[in-house]
């Protein structure tokens, strides 16, 4: 189905750099912070923020 897709002539497919740029990059790290960070919140602690703060400076 890639082939396909890729195969398309409508379709662009991305750089490395553009790529890195959705949804937080490569970086897997920050995007776990933020998701820890928002199930805290859900959960409705008082110590979201310091903990996102903590887990970002981990990355």
């Amino acid at each position: 189905m890639l082939k396909n897709i890729l195969n398309r002539n409508d379709v662009q497919s991305l750089n490395k750099t553009e790529q890195s740029s959705i949804n937080g990059g490569a970086n897997s790290c920050l995007r776990e912070c933020r998701q820890d960070f928002v199930d805290c919140r859900e959960d409705g602690h008082s110590h979201c923020a310091a903990s996102l703060a903590a887990c970002k400076s981990m990355c």
